[in-house]
């Protein structure tokens, strides 16, 4: 399998709280922990969004305005990075 280099991605810290079930106080990720994260899963936003069939500019709006990405979509979304099933999570 080919390693994909990755260049202009800015390192950050993950929060706990992303990581965690909906009932244990999930915390939506924020614009830059999205984006690392999209970046350890090896895709686009754009990418992202034909995986999971939701609108393309709606996928955007996560990186780009105050919305927030969908927690069902978050957790696939860490899956694909590596993540694990975070709504499995034990303390």
């Amino acid at each position: 399998m080919e390693m994909q280099a990755v260049y202009e991605v800015t390192p950050c810290t993950l929060r706990k709280e992303c990581l965690l079930p909906v009932s244990l106080g999930w915390v939506a990720p924020n614009k830059t922990e999205l984006s690392f994260v999209l970046t350890q899963a090896g895709m686009s936003i754009q990418e992202f969004a034909l995986l999971m069939d939701v609108d393309q500019n709606y996928a955007k709006s996560w990186l780009e305005t105050d919305h927030k990405v969908p927690y069902a979509l978050w957790s696939v979304l860490c899956v694909c990075a590596g993540y694990g099933q975070i709504w499995r999570w034990k303390s």
